[in-house]
């Protein structure tokens, strides 16, 4: 009786068509949602190996030299990777227009900007700390940014 009624219930153009819309709205969903899900796991999983990375004295990576020489009050300008915005889909294809309009090289359209390389960029503040000395450690700055999910930011320079 059960497989009467949705043999039934299946031969109404009207379900036939809502059946045929969620298909279409859920397909698409699924990658989506997976590449969001990826995003969200490898900035939680960089920002835990910052958090935990052990600092050996007199040793000193890549990322310590370039913080090194960062100051309150620097502007840094950076390529952002658009398929790493764990903020969401939104900003995703906001990041690909941007960079599509404003940089590498000209392939015929107009475009608003000359040249240009860089399509994202912050600003080295102070991090927070009671005395000067500590809010100038460069182990301490952080990057002010404005970005698409979360508005105006400051996040750890690293």
């Amino acid at each position: 009786m059960a497989s009467s009624t949705a043999s039934r219930m299946l031969r109404n153009p009207k379900v036939r068509l809502a059946t045929k819309m969620v298909a279409s709205l859920a397909v698409p969903a699924v990658p989506i949602l997976y590449w969001y899900k990826s995003a969200l796991d490898d900035r939680s999983a960089k920002a835990e190996e910052v958090r935990t990375k052990v600092r050996i004295p007199n040793v000193q990576t890549i990322d310590d030299l370039m913080v090194e020489k960062c100051h309150p009050g620097d502007v840094l300008l950076f390529d952002r990777r658009c398929h790493k915005c764990a903020t969401g889909p939104v900003a995703a294809m906001s990041c690909l227009v941007g960079r599509s309009l404003l940089c590498g090289d000209d392939k015929g359209g107009h475009r608003n900007v000359d040249t240009g390389l860089f399509d994202h960029c912050g600003i080295v503040v102070p991090g927070t700390g009671s005395t000067k000395a500590e809010r100038h450690d460069p182990s301490n700055l952080l990057l002010l940014e404005a970005t698409a999910g979360e508005g105006i930011v400051a996040r750890p320079l690293l």
